[in-house]
């Protein structure tokens, strides 16, 4: 893919991508720890963000585009969505950003035995690089 006359491959896009992940997380945590949550009801902002979602779902179903097989991964789609930001502006509202940041990051380890329950495969090196990762993120935590 090339970006702004750059060629990038998937590691290049991947690495962007978790820098402005990080980005977010950190922005998320400055905005988090200054709102008073007993004024605001985080379920309520989560409705707001699926109920965003689904105007843009809609908009992209008005433009012409076959939506009829994305309705159920859009649905769970919105849902992890509000449920992880519900669980992850409280725990940024409680810990440190660096450390919750760690413990989000963990969600690649969870995907990858999600995916081998699944069916997908992975080499012994592959393995141990997701346990090592674990490993950081437990004693970094622990």
């Amino acid at each position: 893919m090339n970006v702004l006359g750059f060629e990038l491959n998937w590691i290049a896009l991947a690495f962007l991508g978790m820098v402005f992940a990080a980005l977010t997380n950190y922005s998320l945590s400055s905005v988090i720890k200054q709102i008073d949550f007993s004024k605001v009801s985080l379920p309520l902002v989560a409705g707001f963000i699926v109920a965003f979602a689904v105007l843009v779902f809609g908009f992209v179903y008005l433009s012409g585009f076959d939506t009829g097989k994305l309705w159920a991964p859009v649905a769970m789609l919105l849902l992890f969505s509000a449920l992880a930001f519900i669980f992850s502006a409280t725990a940024f509202k409680e810990g440190k950003v660096a450390l919750v940041t760690a413990v989000l990051g963990l969600a690649a380890v969870f995907l990858a035995i999600l995916t081998a329950y699944l069916g997908e495969s992975f080499s012994l090196k592959e393995m141990a690089a997701l346990l090592l990762g674990f490993a950081s993120i437990a004693v970094l935590v622990f």
